[in-house]
């Protein structure tokens, strides 16, 4: 709150400093050319990127390296298998994905219906 009221202030007296100063058009637009409408060279917009903070949140930063690491560290193992099913009173074919041991298994339709160029008829 007393900073509020203390730029107030400050603004207030640059305001009664500066009211009574009388610039010529020509003085003014130079002034915005070499202020607003400057033209950045190539090497000032690289010093402009390079001076811009980027937030990175760490944890999830850390957590999908994690999970990246984890599954294309280690080994899977894609296998093609027929199981029998009292549903249909016959075989079906599904596959099964092996991660770190554990068995996931994606029955055919399920897996995007796609066929093999042996299970084509």
């Amino acid at each position: 709150m007393k900073e509020d009221s203390f730029g107030e202030l400050l603004k207030e007296e640059i305001r009664e400093e500066v009211k009574d100063i009388k610039l010529s058009f020509n003085t003014k637009e130079s002034i915005k050319n070499k202020t607003i409408r400057k033209k950045y060279s190539l090497y000032d917009r690289i010093l402009k990127l390079m001076n811009t903070t980027i937030e990175i949140p760490v944890a999830w930063v850390g957590a999908a390296s994690i999970a990246v690491l984890i599954l294309c560290g280690s080994p899977f193992i894609v296998t093609n298998s027929a199981k029998y099913s009292k549903d249909i009173f016959g075989y079906t074919s599904i596959k099964t994905v092996k991660i770190q041991g554990a068995d996931i298994v994606f029955p055919k339709s399920n897996f995007g219906g796609f066929v093999n160029e042996k299970d084509k008829d």
